[in-house]
C-alpha cells in the first residue's frame, strides 16, 4: 500500500512538473510574440513617421493625406508663433497644409534623437527637428520639438494628434 502510494505521488508529481513546464513554455512564448509585435509595430509606426517627414519635405499632399486621420478627430499644434491655434479636424489639417505647402518654395527638414513608444493601438513620436527653407520668398530657419500620436486603424499607423512647438531663439 506504501508503495502504491509513493508511486502515485511520484505520477502526480511528475504530471504536475510538466503541466507547469508546459504552461510556462506558454508564457515564455507568449512573452515573446508580444515582444516580437510591439517591436514590429515600432518598425511600422517609424516607417510611418519617415514617409511622413519625406511627404512634408516633398510637398506630397497625397501621401501627407494618408499619413493623418481624416476625420475630426484629428488635432495639431503647429510652431507658428504668428498664428498659434489648435487644427481641428482633417478639413482643416489640409486647408493648412495647402496654404503653407503653396507658400514654400524649397525646405530641408533634419530629424534628430526620434523615439517611438508603443502602447497597444497608440503610438508616440517625440523628436528635435529643425527646418530650413524659402517661405514666401524669404529664407527661414528654426528647430524645435515635436510628439506625434499614431493610431493603429484598418492595420496602417496614422497620425490623430501632433504638437509641434520651436525652440526658444530657434536653437
Amino acid at each position: 500500500m506504501a508503495k502504491t502510494s509513493l508511486f502515485l505521488n511520484v505520477v502526480l508529481l511528475v504530471l504536475l512538473l510538466g503541466t507547469l513546464s508546459a504552461k510556462s513554455e506558454k508564457v515564455t512564448a507568449s512573452v515573446a510574440e508580444s515582444t516580437s509585435s510591439v517591436a514590429n509595430d515600432a518598425e511600422q509606426v517609424s516607417e510611418a513617421f519617415s514617409r511622413y517627414m519625406q511627404a512634408y519635405e516633398k510637398k506630397d499632399l497625397s501621401v501627407l493625406s494618408k499619413s493623418f486621420a481624416n476625420d475630426d478627430k484629428l488635432q495639431a499644434f503647429w510652431p507658428d508663433p504668428s498664428n498659434p491655434c489648435r487644427i481641428e479636424g482633417w478639413n482643416e489639417m489640409r486647408k493648412g497644409l495647402e496654404g503653407y505647402l503653396s507658400s514654400i518654395s524649397s525646405m530641408n527638414i533634419n530629424i534628430r534623437q526620434p523615439i517611438v513608444q508603443v502602447y497597444g493601438p497608440l503610438a508616440i513620436v517625440s523628436c528635435h527637428w529643425s527646418f530650413s527653407g524659402m517661405v514666401g520668398g524669404k529664407p527661414q530657419v528654426g528647430s524645435g520639438r515635436g510628439s506625434y500620436v499614431f493610431e493603429k486603424r484598418d492595420g496602417a499607423w496614422v497620425i490623430v494628434h501632433l504638437h509641434e512647438s520651436s525652440m526658444p531663439g530657434g536653437k
